[in-house]
C-alpha cells in the first residue's frame, strides 16, 4: 500500500499482520525494493509482523525531483513516520547496505524508538575527509551515468561490480529475477538517492553509536572482506553489539545464504526481542 509522508508516497507492505506481535521493519539496499525480503520472511516464521518498505526513489515509491527529499534528515523523518505507526509495540529494524545506513541514521536520532537493530553489510559512513570526497565524486559520477544511459546499461554495470562477484554462482533464474527487479526502478530516484544519501554525503556516525544501547546484530559475508573488517571495528564501538560472519556469502548475505541468514536473525530476535 502507498502511504503519504509529507507529500511523498512510500510503498509499505505488512506481512503477518497483527495488533500484538513485535514488528520487524526491513529496509533494502540501493537499487532494491521491499520485495527483496520476501524469501527472508518465509524463513523467519510467524512470531513477528514484518513491514517492508520501498525507500524513496525505489520500487513503487515516489521519485521526486528535489534532491532534498533524499538527504539523511528527510529519510530519517520518513522512517520515523513508519515506525510511529507501530507505537506501543516492540520494534526492530533490519537494514541491508544502504538500508542499513538509513536504519543506523534513524537509530542515532531516535534510539528510544527501537528495541533491537540488525545491520547487514552496513557502514557508519566515512570519517576521513579525503576518502569521503573521493566517494562523493564517485557517487556523483554514477548518478550522471544513470541519467545519461538506459536502465539496462546501468543495471548491468551495477550487477557486474567486483563487490557482487560471489552472486554469479547463483541460479540463473534468481539472477534474472534480481535484474528485472532492479530494472523496475525509476532512474530519477536512483540518481537522486546517490546525490542525496550516497555514502560520500551521508553524515559519518561513528561518534554517535554510543547513543544506541539496544541489542545490535551486525552481519557480513565471509567473502566480503572489506565490510567484514568495517563491521569488526563498528562492533567494538556499540555498547551492546555482536558481529557474525556468514560463510560462502559476499555482500548480499540474505540473497546468497537466505536460510543461514534467517536462522541467525531469528535466533537473535528470539533472544533479544521476543524474550
Amino acid at each position: 500500500m502507498l502511504i503519504d509522508i509529507a507529500g511523498i508516497k512510500l510503498n509499505l507492505n505488512i506481512h503477518n499482520p497483527s495488533d500484538n506481535l513485535p514488528v520487524l521493519i526491513m529496509l533494502h539496499g540501493f537499487t532494491g525494493s521491499g520485495e527483496d525480503w520476501n524469501e527472508t520472511i518465509s524463513f523467519l516464521g510467524e512470531e513477528l509482523t514484518y513491514a517492508t518498505v520501498d525507500l524513496i526513489g525505489h520500487g513503487k515509491s515516489n521519485s521526486p525531483l528535489d534532491v532534498e527529499n533524499y538527504k539523511a534528515e528527510s529519510i530519517t523523518g520518513q522512517i520515523y513516520e513508519i515506525v510511529k505507526r507501530f507505537k506501543g509495540r516492540k520494534i526492530a529494524l533490519l537494514g541491508y547496505s544502504m538500508g542499513g545506513r538509513a536504519a543506523l541514521m534513524f537509530a542515532t536520532v531516535h534510539p528510544e524508538m527501537v528495541d533491537a537493530l540488525i545491520f547487514e553489510s552496513t557502514t557508519a559512513g566515512i570519517d576521513d575527509d579525503k576518502t569521503r570526497l573521493e566517494r562523493k565524486i564517485s557517487d556523483e559520477a554514477l548518478a550522471e551515468f544513470i541519467e545519461s544511459h538506459t536502465m539496462s546499461e546501468f543495471v548491468d554495470r551495477w550487477m557486474n561490480q567486483e563487490m557482487f562477484k560471489s552472486q554469479r554462482k547463483l541460479d540463473i533464474s534468481k539472477l534474472n529475477k534480481l535484474r528485472q527487479s532492479r530494472l523496475n526502478n525509476n532512474p530519477i530516484g536512483l540518481a537522486n538517492t546517490l546525490k542525496g544519501f550516497g555514502t560520500g554525503v551521508m553524515p559519518a556516525l561513528y561518534d554517535r553509536l554510543y547513543r544506541i544501547s539496544c541489542p545490535v546484530l551486525l552481519l557480513t559475508g565471509q567473502l566480503d572482506e572489506k565490510f567484514s573488517e568495517i563491521n569488526r571495528k563498528i562492533s567494538q564501538v556499540f555498547p551492546n553489539a555482536e558481529h557474525v560472519i556468514i560463510g560462502n556469502a559476499g555482500h548480499n548475505v540474505h540473497l546468497e545464504q537466505p536460510q543461514e541468514f534467517s536462522r541467525i536473525v531469528k535466533g537473535f530476535l528470539i533472544r533479544r526481542l521476543l524474550k
